[in-house]
C-alpha cells in the first residue's frame, strides 16, 4: 500500500471525552448502586476531520486527492487501567480502578466499583465539580 496512496490507513491517538448526546437523560457521568459509570468517546467525525487536515499537511497535492478514500480512525487499545484521582494525582480511597483488555468501541464505559452507593455519590459530584479527575 506504500505506493498506492488510495489505500493508506492513519491511525491517531484515542482522545478521552464526555460522551454528551441531545437526550436529556444521556448522562456521561451517573452511579448505579455502588459504582460510578463515565461514558467517554475516543473518537468521533470533528476528531477524525482534524486528524485528516493535520495528515494533510504532509502531503502534496498529488497525493492528498486520495484523501476521501484513506482509512483514519483511533489506535487500537491493547489494555487499559483507569483511575479516580485526587487533585494530586494519587487514587481515591475505597474507589476501585477500571481494567479493560482489548476494548473496541468508540464510546467507552467506565465503571468504578466504590465503597457504597453514598460514597460513589460523592465521588460522582466531586468529578463534576473538578475536584477529583480520571486517569
Amino acid at each position: 500500500n506504500r505506493g498506492d496512496p488510495k489505500k493508506w490507513i492513519f491511525y491517531y491517538v484515542p482522545i478521552m471525552i464526555p460522551a454528551i448526546t441531545d437526550d436529556p437523560k444521556g448522562k456521561w457521568i451517573f452511579t448505579v448502586e455502588n459504582q460510578v459509570r463515565i461514558r467517554l468517546i475516543v473518537g468521533n467525525n470533528e476528531v477524525k476531520e482534524l486528524a485528516a487536515r493535520e495528515i494533510m499537511k504532509k502531503y502534496n497535492p498529488d497525493i492528498t486527492k486520495h484523501s476521501n478514500s484513506w482509512v483514519i480512525g483511533p489506535l487500537m487499545i491493547d489494555s487499559l487501567t483507569a483511575y479516580i484521582v485526587q487533585e494530586t494525582n494519587s487514587p481515591v480511597k475505597d474507589v476501585y480502578p477500571f481494567k479493560a483488555i482489548n476494548p473496541n468501541q468508540l464510546v467507552m464505559e467506565f465503571r468504578f466499583e466504590c465503597s457504597s452507593k453514598v460514597h460513589a455519590t460523592e465521588i460522582q459530584k466531586k468529578i463534576v465539580d473538578n475536584v477529583y479527575g480520571m486517569k
